[in-house]
């Protein structure tokens, strides 16, 4: 059984990419993340950062529910989001 070390220093992880730096995050930096399982040219990968919380509230609350920015602004004045 491999150690953890010799997991992320092994050629053969190496050489197919399966370790990759993240975007950076704004709070927690540079992390290494596994990257795609499997290489297809007929399946896409795509890997970004975890959002922070909260981020993506006016696109979820506003585009897609339908919201005003005023309900929004009075649900984060209540604490709701």
């Amino acid at each position: 059984m491999a150690t953890l070390a010799e997991v992320f220093d092994s050629p053969q992880h190496e050489a197919r990419e399966f370790f990759k730096p993240t975007a950076a995050h704004p709070e927690v930096g540079t992390l290494t993340t596994c990257n795609a399982p499997f290489h297809s040219s007929q399946a896409g990968w795509r890997t970004g950062r975890a959002p922070l919380l909260g981020e993506h509230n006016t696109e979820i609350y506003g585009d897609r529910l339908g919201y005003t920015a005023e309900a929004i602004a009075q649900l984060q004045q209540e604490g709701v989001i």
